[in-house]
């Protein structure tokens, strides 16, 4: 019984390296307009890409026949296929500055003091009007920047410290001393 389930073991694995082998894509006749059809088919650019290099590549390893591009003005099919290929990759380099800039979008800018803030959303937690699932300062940095730069959890723990510890010297705006104490006799 052993000899025959490390029979079937190699059986399946020869199974799928013939089926890796045997990927391949449709050249149509290396007419550039048909192979752009197919490309444009094709749902990712990295697909694209690799169809247009495979098709490339054949028509490159073709020998056989007459080229008629040599008696055409124009670019021929390889330099076609290199302008699209170029053409693919451009698209998605604006596409990931268009990602990364949507990331630093997103954030709501705190335009007043630091301590303000900390203290605002301190008290707004405590008393149950916000509430987090891990890391609040986390959380915070997460979804706001101040006006001149980003927001870390370490800033955020530091002011924390600094308020509680040294409120002498990082006071509260006049304003914000107010709402926060209103929030705290609330409660």
């Amino acid at each position: 019984m052993a000899k025959q389930k490390i029979t079937k073991k190699k059986v399946t694995k020869q199974k799928k390296a013939n089926t890796v082998k045997s990927i391949n894509y449709d050249v149509y006749d290396f007419r550039f307009d048909d192979v752009k059809k197919h490309c444009d088919t094709l749902s990712t650019p990295e697909e694209k890409i690799l169809y247009l290099q495979f098709v490339k590549k054949e028509k490159s390893n073709n020998t056989g026949g007459l080229d008629l591009e040599l008696y055409l003005d124009g670019p021929s099919f390889i330099e076609k296929i290199e302008n699209e290929i170029e053409y693919i990759k451009m698209q998605m380099k604006f596409k990931k500055k268009d990602a990364k800039q949507i990331g630093s979008i997103d954030k709501i800018v705190w335009l007043k003091n630091r301590q303000d803030f900390v203290a605002l959303f301190d008290v707004l937690m405590n008393t149950g009007f916000i509430s987090y699932k891990k890391d609040k300062y986390v959380t915070l940095s997460k979804h706001f920047s101040w006006i001149d730069g980003e927001m870390t959890p370490d800033q955020l723990k530091h002011l924390k410290n600094n308020i509680t510890n040294k409120a002498e010297v990082y006071q509260l705006s006049d304003e914000m001393g107010t709402v926060v104490e209103k929030l705290q006799n609330k409660n």
